[in-house]
């Protein structure tokens, strides 16, 4: 029987409210980590995936920032046809066994502007996971604005379920941390492998964070067990989904104003 591995990509809205939550993922991650490391794992995995957006001029930018940065080559590797799977024992620019580079990658990131969910949590369930027989596969989301809203104010929906269907064909596992969303949980709140937790934001002026209110270190750990013991699913070798459903993947829009 293959060994079992473990790849985590944590999505993480980079708006200018979100400062806390990276300073708390930071000196918590120990704490996601420890059931893992218990449960001998073949391989744990660590991806990134910060997600901003920002008017500029009138246009929309959007800027996905993964461990190797936030230029466009970077989603042009993450969309090309010959995307390598299978590259546990390599460092690449979507996953990391290297916990350090994963921190640094963390430390680095400058929250600002605003954010849109949909967008980064579709480009995530495009990330190069192992192949789902011999890994778990897992997306943890934190944001402090509702699913729904952003930058585009009411963002269109027409696309919501097609990412739905997505995550569950390629068996990925959602932990979602955000407000409270009608919308989240008509959408996402049904699938199998998803875990839905609705945080309270801090009152508007508080000199409390919205992510401070939050026991981060139980979070982390809780997460980390939950992973640790979930069961592998039986799937095709091939996996039958479309991937970039809001375009992402077109290069004529990389430098007009999907990533800059």
């Amino acid at each position: 029987m293959p060994a079992d591995r473990v790849d985590v990509l944590f999505v993480v809205d980079s708006s200018g409210s979100m400062k806390s939550c990276f300073n708390n993922l930071v000196q918590h991650l120990y704490k996601f980590l420890v059931p893992l490391e218990r449960a001998h794992f073949a391989s744990i995995r660590l991806g990134l995936l910060a997600y901003k957006s920002i008017k500029r001029y009138g246009d929309i930018g959007h800027q996905h920032t993964v461990l190797a940065g936030s230029d466009a080559s970077f989603m042009r590797m993450l969309y090309a046809d010959s995307q390598p799977m299978g590259l546990v024992e390599k460092e690449t620019p979507f996953f990391t066994r290297n916990t350090e580079r994963f921190l640094e990658c963390l430390r680095a990131i400058q929250p600002s502007g605003n954010e849109n969910s949909l967008l980064a949590l579709d480009t995530a369930a495009d990330f190069p996971f192992e192949p789902a027989s011999t890994t778990r596969r897992a997306v943890i989301w934190f944001s402090d604005e509702r699913f729904h809203r952003g930058v585009t104010g009411n963002a269109p929906l027409e696309k919501a379920l097609d990412i739905c269907r997505k995550y569950v064909k390629r068996k990925i596992m959602l932990y979602a941390f955000a407000p409270h969303s009608p919308t989240l949980e008509e959408h996402f709140g049904r699938l199998p492998r998803v875990c839905i937790n609705n945080i309270v934001k801090a009152p508007e002026g508080s000199s409390v964070s919205t992510w401070d209110m939050l026991d981060f270190s139980s979070v982390m750990e809780s997460i980390g067990q939950s992973i640790s013991v979930s069961a592998l699913s039986p799937t095709m070798a091939r996996e039958n989904y479309i991937p970039a459903s809001y375009g992402q993947n077109n290069e004529a829009t990389w430098n007009e104003h999907w990533y800059y």
